[in-house]
């Protein structure tokens, strides 16, 4: 997981690690690989890895908890409560 505070900032670290695995002969999925851009009005943002644009998401999941585009983990509490509920007693 790579964090910034500004797009262009994401851009340069992605760019930095995409050069650190062409360097150790690595490859990065980029089918695999999403951009999640944190704002409190949800707007486009675009990551290049290797020239290929990543795909944008709305919410992912990491570890078990729930982050979406608006900052909030709502969608966290649901699931866990949700799945609290069809546990046997």
């Amino acid at each position: 997981m790579l964090l910034a505070s500004l797009q262009e900032g994401l851009q340069q670290a992605v760019d930095r690690f995409s050069f650190a695995r062409e360097q150790a002969v690595m490859k990065i999925s980029t089918k695999n690989t999403g951009l999640l851009c944190v704002y409190a009005n949800p707007r486009p943002c675009s990551l290049y890895v290797s020239g290929i644009a990543l795909q944008q998401m709305e919410k992912f999941k990491y570890f078990g908890v729930v982050f979406t585009s608006v900052g909030t983990r709502n969608k966290e509490v649901d699931t866990r409560r949700s799945k609290a509920n069809t546990v046997p007693a």
